[in-house]
């Protein structure tokens, strides 16, 4: 029998920067009583989630950590410190891994594979220009 429970889903619209358009969505982390409101880019081809040095001056994590993985880039290694925090996407919370690294210059925070994907089902629509994110616990069963 079909449940009538609607399940939670939450839909971006891509975000115009430098006259292209990128799948960043808003979110909120938090460590603690320390939380930062920002936006991160969802990409699938990162393994794991790097977030500028800023953001965990804001959330009073170190940059520099006893568990720290090393990284290879394009343009040669970054040392990233991973820490335990909490990421708020709408009214959705995961306690997940994600890295600082005082070297990330990019221009945007990334959320990867390793830590987010696996706590939601993630379309791009690149035609449409949004992503659609359904949190994996709230399918009705």
């Amino acid at each position: 029998m079909p449940s009538n429970k609607k399940f939670v889903h939450y839909e971006f619209p891509y975000v115009k920067f430098h006259g292209r358009s990128y799948p960043l969505i808003p979110i909120r982390l938090k460590n603690k009583k320390y939380s930062v409101n920002t936006f991160a880019l969802i990409d699938s081809g990162a393994s794991f989630s790097v977030f500028r040095p800023d953001i965990a001056q804001a959330l009073h994590l170190p940059i520099k950590s006893i568990n720290s993985i090393r990284m290879g880039t394009p343009l040669g290694g970054l040392e990233i410190a991973i820490s335990k925090v909490e990421i708020q996407v709408g009214k959705t919370k995961i306690q997940t891994r994600i890295g600082f690294s005082k070297n990330f210059s990019s221009s945007f925070n990334i959320l990867g594979r390793d830590g987010f994907f696996r706590h939601f089902s993630v379309c791009f629509n690149e035609m449409m220009k949004t992503v659609i994110m359904v949190p994996l616990g709230s399918f009705p069963s």
